[in-house]
């Protein structure tokens, strides 16, 4: 009889290890997922700038009449400012 209980004893041990590694074991899954979760949430916003920004460039480019955009920077060059001093309005006698 007691034996039986020893048995028991260790049946129901190894039982509850078994069932604690099953829970650290699912533990450690659920953090590799929300991991994973985490990292393709991180690259989805990544691309997601970087077409963005991507788009703003190539919108740019083709708003020019070259492939390479030159026209488009002299463009947007000469609707700048111009830097040269501009003439006086009045003359100054000497």
């Amino acid at each position: 009889m007691e034996q039986r209980s020893v048995f028991a004893n260790f049946r129901e041990k190894n039982f509850k290890v078994c069932v604690r590694n099953v829970v650290c074991l699912l533990e450690n899954q659920a953090l590799k997922w929300s991991n994973r979760l985490l990292f393709t949430l991180w690259m989805c916003f990544i691309l997601e700038e970087v077409s963005f920004f991507l788009r703003k460039g190539l919108n740019l480019v083709s708003s020019g009449t070259s492939i390479c955009g030159v026209e488009d920077a002299l463009l947007h060059t000469s609707l700048m400012p111009s830097m040269q001093p501009k003439p006086c309005i009045k003359s100054y006698k000497r």
